[in-house]
Order: structure tokens, then sequence, then C-alpha cells
């Protein structure tokens, strides 16, 4: 959504939009929390999670992608709604949602990477079990 397109809708219907975005943001961040122990498990949760349902790991693990994305979504929602108290700080609301939303991208690339070599598929087999597991 541009600008432009922005200064069209309804403040109520930016603020409606925002508000669900921000309510499936809670709710992935939860399931992601169920299904795959991501987020406030602790590392032997994780892999455990990791080696006993791989399946559901990996779809915890979309879920906790699908946060990032809803995150950065409502905070544009916010940055719409708030520009027109403050546009500085309204934008650095945002940038700085993009940075956290960024670094917890690239966490995941090592529970990513824990979770290729703990695959019995993979080839592994340069590591032991307990480096695996301390991934």
């Amino acid at each position: 959504m541009s600008s432009a397109s922005a200064e069209r809708l309804p403040i109520k219907v930016v603020a409606r939009v925002t508000g669900r975005l921000y309510l499936a943001y809670i709710a992935a961040t939860v399931l992601a929390d169920v299904l795959a122990s991501i987020g406030i498990g602790e590392p032997s949760q994780v892999h455990q999670a990791i080696t006993d349902d791989p399946g559901t790991f990996r779809v915890g693990f979309v879920f906790v992608l699908l946060t990032g994305l809803l995150f950065v979504l409502t905070a544009w929602g916010l940055y719409v709604l708030l520009r027109r108290v403050d546009r500085d700080l309204a934008l650095l609301l945002l940038v700085l949602n993009a940075v956290g939303v960024a670094i917890q991208g690239a966490n995941m690339l090592g529970l990513l990477g824990a979770f290729w070599l703990g695959d019995p598929a993979s080839d592994a087999s340069s590591f032991t079990g307990a480096q695996v597991e301390g991934l």
C-alpha cells in the first residue's frame, strides 16, 4: 500500500486492519512457540522439538517467519496512523521495527542451520551428536 492510497483510506479502516494484523502476529507467535518451542523455549526444548517431530518443527518455523512479516506490516499500519501526529517519530518506529525483524531473521538462520544438521537425512557425518545438539 503506497502513501497516497493510505491517505485515501478512512482512519478507522486502517486502525482495524492494523489491530487485526497485531492479533494475527500474537496468534502466530503463540503457534510458533507451541509447535516448535521457538521463542520462550530453552535450547534443549528446541532440540527435542527438532528431533522428535521435524514436520511440526517446520510448520512452527514457518510461523516464526510469518511473525516477522506480520510485525513489519503492523508497524507500517502504526506508521500510517501515527504520522499525522509526528511524522519523524512514526518513521523512527517503522525503521526500528524493520531493524528488529532483520535481527530476528538473522537469528533464525542459526536455528535453520541446526535443523538441517539435526535432520537424519542430511550429510552431517563430520559432526558428532554433541556438536549437533550444541547448535
